[in-house]
Parts: structure tokens; C-alpha cells; sequence
């Protein structure tokens, strides 16, 4: 039991650590983006937002954000061991 707890603590950990690196690094990418989306000429950020380009951006980093936690997620899994007695090591 003690192994489980101790394995479960380590998954919290990973997964806490890979929610906030991704917040950061998506939030960094969004600051970018919108940066220079918002340093082109006015008619042209008019035009674009008529076509939901704004939008679009916010779900294509979105996607992107979720589908690295998911790889992420999917190898550090591949790396967990499931021993017989049903404890987890890294």
C-alpha cells in the first residue's frame, strides 16, 4: 500500500508539473500570436475577424495544447511498470 501511495504521489506530481508547463508555454504562444495579429493594419484585422481567423487561432492552440498533454501523458504511462503485486514503480 505504502508503494501505491508513493507512485500515486509521483503521477500527481508529473501531472501537476505537465498542466503548468503547458499552461505557460500555451499562454506564451497565445501572447505571441496575438502580438502580431494585433500589429497589422486595421482594415486587415477587420476583414480577418469577419472570417473567425481569431477564433480559429484560439481553437488550433487549444488542439495543439491537448494533443502534447495527451503524448505527454501516453509516454509517461509507457514508462510505469505494473508489478504483480499491483504497485506501481517509475
Amino acid at each position: 500500500m505504502p508503494g501505491m501511495l508513493v507512485s500515486l504521489l509521483k503521477m500527481l506530481g508529473v501531472g501537476i508539473i505537465t498542466y503548468q508547463g503547458l499552461d505557460y508555454v500555451s499562454g506564451e504562444v497565445w501572447n505571441f500570436i496575438l502580438t502580431e495579429y494585433n500589429g497589422l493594419p486595421t482594415d486587415v484585422i477587420q476583414i480577418l475577424d469577419l472570417g473567425g481567423v481569431h477564433s480559429a487561432l484560439m481553437m488550433i492552440i487549444s488542439t495543439a495544447t491537448a494533443i502534447f498533454a495527451f503524448q505527454i501523458t501516453h509516454k509517461i504511462k509507457q514508462r510505469m511498470v505494473l508489478k504483480k503485486n499491483s504497485t506501481l514503480i517509475a
